[in-house]
């Protein structure tokens, strides 16, 4: 049995493989941006705080979550540009929902 301190093994994480990365993103919710958004923040906080990834497999994860996240964003940046008028509590949860997508990928970068 290899030692997860001398860097055998994978660690216990549902994206830990491929099989378990596709099954993830693919039960992410399709037709709610912020649901997806607020979904891949949770994922990348996991793999950040997940003892035992690789740094290159780390950063292939962050890599897929940042592509997958990609089309949501621009719905949510797209609904919070294009309405001037938005009621303060809407504008703010867009806001904030893009705001911790990037915050969360920046901090998985290191």
């Amino acid at each position: 049995m290899a030692l997860k301190w001398l860097g055998g093994g994978k660690p216990d994480h549902p994206l830990a493989d491929d099989k378990g990365a596709k099954e993830v993103l693919a039960s992410l919710p399709a037709n709610d941006a912020f649901k997806a958004i607020e979904d891949i923040r949770d994922w990348i906080e996991s793999v950040i705080a997940t003892e035992g990834f690789k740094p290159e497999r780390r950063t292939e994860l962050v890599m897929l979550l940042d592509e997958t996240a990609q089309v949501h964003q621009r719905k949510l940046a797209r609904d919070y540009l294009s309405n001037p008028r938005l009621p303060k509590f809407q504008e703010a949860r867009l806001w904030g929902a893009l705001f911790g997508l990037w915050k969360d990928l920046a901090a998985g970068w290191y």
